[in-house]
């Protein structure tokens, strides 16, 4: 570390990234909060949505509870540890775009697998390659 310069960690923070995460916080802490209205709408005129059975003050009671809870606050976490992770360490975080180029380069290879003539050597987890065998079987109509 001796001779370098330092620097105040922005240069490594994929802004980008960070922002779409606080950009659908915000979002989803506004429209959310509107099932919570009408939950409460129900709560206090319980013929207001007539008489679906999915709309008995229970469902979307849960609905609000849970989405404003994983959807809205689990947004903003991950949006603001992937700012301050990166400037506290000092590093790029790993992934930080979510898996999509190990995504792509996994299903690449997987479609070579399914659709391959001769029997592929598979090197996923138990679960993938079960499907794959299990689709191929499927495939040749020996299900």
């Amino acid at each position: 570390m001796e001779g370098q310069a330092v620097g105040n960690g922005d240069d490594l923070v994929n802004l980008r990234l960070v922002k779409a995460w606080l950009w659908w916080t915000l979002a989803l802490l506004t429209v959310l909060p509107l099932v919570g209205m009408l939950v409460s709408t129900k709560y206090r005129n319980p013929e207001f949505h007539g008489k679906a059975s999915w709309l008995t003050f229970g469902r979307p009671r849960l609905v609000h509870a849970n989405s404003v809870i994983f959807g809205a606050f689990s947004t903003q976490v991950l949006g603001l540890m992937y700012y301050l992770v990166t400037r506290l360490c000092g590093r790029r975080t790993a992934k930080e775009l979510g898996g999509t180029k190990l995504g792509k380069v996994l299903t690449e290879q997987t479609i070579v697998e399914l659709d391959s003539a001769g029997e592929p050597q598979l090197s996923h987890d138990g679960s993938t390659n079960a499907l794959i065998w299990r689709y191929r079987r499927f495939k040749s109509g020996r299900s």
